[in-house]
Formats: C-alpha cells, sequence, structure tokens
C-alpha cells in the first residue's frame, strides 16, 4: 500500500483497544464519554464505537500537557 493509501485509510482503534491500553475498565471509559472527558467516535455501527488512531493520540497528548 502507497503512503498516500494509508493516509485516506487510517486505522481505526475499537473501545476494547483503549481499554486495554489505557489500562481503564469499560465503565471507565464510558464515564469519561457521558460526562465529556474523553472524544465522541468518530464513527458508531450498531454499539460498536471506532475512533481514528488520531483522535486518540491527539486527545492523550492535549491530555499531557493539562497534567
Amino acid at each position: 500500500m502507497s503512503k498516500k493509501s494509508t493516509s485516506v485509510l487510517e486505522q481505526m482503534v475499537s473501545f476494547k483497544t483503549i481499554c486495554l491500553a489505557l489500562e481503564v475498565p469499560d465503565r471507565t471509559l464510558r464515564r469519561h464519554m457521558a460526562a465529556g472527558r474523553f472524544p465522541k467516535p468518530d464513527i458508531r455501527i450498531g454499539n460498536r464505537f471506532r475512533w481514528k488512531q488520531s483522535t486518540v493520540e491527539k486527545f492523550l497528548a492535549e491530555a499531557a500537557m493539562r497534567v
């Protein structure tokens, strides 16, 4: 795949993957989402959430700067 294709088809990250990466229970992440302390999913299909990897990385970088 060329670099051009990769930027168009950005990798999507699942709810479960984010919980595992942040080492938090799914309930905690759901509470943060409901309170607006975590970005809304970039896409939702049924009851499945997906975020662009760049969305999560940007959020984490901004959160690190606030600490």
